[in-house]
């Protein structure tokens, strides 16, 4: 009985311990893919604040692949993250399973992590290295996608602790050309500072505006290139922020 109990206690320590080496845990999505997806992409990083961030990858359980021969139907082993490259200085990448590969109808994760520096204030495109095996394919197939990129800015966004909860904002149109609207709910009267960011955290826009309870629109006239922008609206019982797209 005393072994029997000494062995029980033994397992859980294990299992408890890979438990806890887990860098991080996959997200619950719908369907395979990669989430989140490029579209939404990964939020920025802010200058001496960790970061923070988990990449999760489902993988199907079959695909069809033209190798030449025309469509043919397989089944998927795995897919392994083998390689993420173009992070920012410092950061690095782990990931769940520890050897990068996860298996056909299975999810797992990378988490990215980091604290950058002000000497790091940039855009850094991401190239995700995957290896994918399928059933009687005696060789893996090597993928590069570079799906993601990480803001650096210089600018660090918080959270007010006397901010309103359960307020959105929005802008339209997104993408948009020279001009685009935003939108969002306040509670309370107030003059609000709106603030709007290039990529690499430099000024674009800045105005005050007052504000009346309920709905407020403010057209607003962005001088710089195409890329990402970042807004925020803070003021003394209100703060959001987001994320738009400029096109030529």
């Amino acid at each position: 009985m005393k072994k029997t109990t000494l062995f029980c206690v033994v397992i859980f320590i294990f299992f408890a311990s890979q438990l806890q080496a887990q860098p991080c845990v996959p997200g619950s999505y719908p369907s395979s893919g990669i989430y989140p997806d490029s579209m939404t992409g990964l939020p920025p990083a802010y200058v001496n604040t960790f970061y923070s961030e988990i990449v999760t990858v489902i993988v199907p359980y079959d695909t069809t692949l033209d190798l030449g021969l025309g469509p043919m139907y397989f089944i998927i082993d795995s897919i392994g993250v083998v390689n993420v490259t173009g992070l920012p200085p410092g950061f690095t990448y782990s990931g769940n399973p520890t050897n990068g590969y996860i298996h056909g109808s299975s999810a797992g994760c990378v988490l990215i992590s980091g604290t950058p520096g002000i000497a790091d204030v940039g855009s850094y495109p991401i190239t995700i290295t995957l290896e994918s095996w399928v059933n009687n394919i005696a060789q893996g197939f090597i993928d590069n996608q570079t799906y993601y990129t990480i803001h650096v800015l210089d600018t660090m966004v918080y959270v007010d602790n006397n901010s309103v909860e359960n307020e959105s904002v929005t802008n339209y149109p997104n993408p948009f050309n020279k001009e685009t609207t935003i939108e969002f709910f306040t509670e309370n009267t107030d003059q609000l500072e709106i603030s709007v960011y290039n990529n690499i955290g430099q000024l674009s826009y800045h105005t005050f505006l007052n504000c009346m309870t309920g709905l407020n629109k403010h057209k607003m006239a962005i001088d710089g290139s195409s890329g990402l922008y970042f807004y925020v609206i803070k003021g003394n019982n209100f703060y959001q922020t987001g994320k738009m797209m400029k096109r030529d």
